[in-house]
C-alpha cells in the first residue's frame, strides 16, 4: 500500500510540476499552437481541380475542416495564410469549411477581395485562445477535483498500509 500510495504521490507531484509549467510559459503555449497551426496548413491536402482528400494528409484535413466549421474562422491569424497552401493558392482558394453557407467547391476562387463576405476572415488562433482563457476556469475546477481525490488516496493508501502493518505486527 505505501508503493501505491506513493506512486500516486510522484504523479501528483509531477502534474502540479506541469501545472507551474504552463503557467511559467503560457506565452509559449501560444507560440507552439500557433507554429503547429501554420504547419498544418501545408499539410491540408486537397487536390485543386477535384476536391479529393489526398491520401496522407486526411486526417490534418478533417482536423483543419473540423476546427474551421466549429470556430467559424478561416485559417491561423485569418484567411490569406491558406496562401501558404500550393493546391488552394493556385486556384485562389480556401476550404470549403471556411465558407458561412457551406457547400461542395464554395471555397474556390474566394480569395479576392470581392468574395470576402461569404467567408468567415477571422483567424482560429484567436478564437482558440478566447475559448481557452473562457474555460481556465473549469479546467481549473475539474484539476482541483482531480488533486483533491489523489491526495485522499494517498492518504487512504497510507493509512491503509499503516493498519495492514499493525495487523501484521499484531498477529506475531
Amino acid at each position: 500500500m505505501y508503493t501505491y500510495g506513493t506512486t500516486i504521490a510522484i504523479i501528483l507531484v509531477c502534474e502540479i510540476g506541469a501545472a507551474v509549467a504552463l503557467m511559467i510559459f503560457k506565452s509559449d503555449v501560444v507560440t507552439v499552437i500557433e507554429t503547429g497551426l501554420l504547419e498544418g496548413l501545408d499539410g491540408y491536402g486537397l487536390d485543386s481541380n477535384s476536391n479529393i482528400t489526398v491520401s496522407g494528409h486526411a486526417a490534418t484535413t478533417q482536423s483543419w475542416d473540423e476546427l474551421q466549421k466549429s470556430m467559424k474562422c478561416c485559417g491561423v491569424v485569418d484567411y490569406n495564410d491558406w496562401h501558404k497552401n500550393m493546391n488552394l493558392n493556385a486556384t485562389n482558394s480556401v476550404p470549403d469549411s471556411c465558407c458561412k453557407e457551406w457547400s461542395k467547391g464554395c471555397g474556390v476562387g474566394k480569395m479576392i477581395p470581392d468574395s470576402l463576405e461569404e467567408i468567415y476572415t477571422d483567424g482560429c488562433l484567436k478564437k482558440i485562445i478566447v475559448t481557452m482563457k473562457d474555460n481556465i476556469i473549469w479546467v481549473a475546477l475539474a484539476a482541483g477535483c482531480i488533486v483533491a481525490i489523489q491526495v485522499a488516496i494517498v492518504c487512504v493508501a497510507c493509512c491503509l498500509g499503516n493498519t495492514m502493518k499493525k495487523a501484521q505486527y499484531e498477529k506475531k
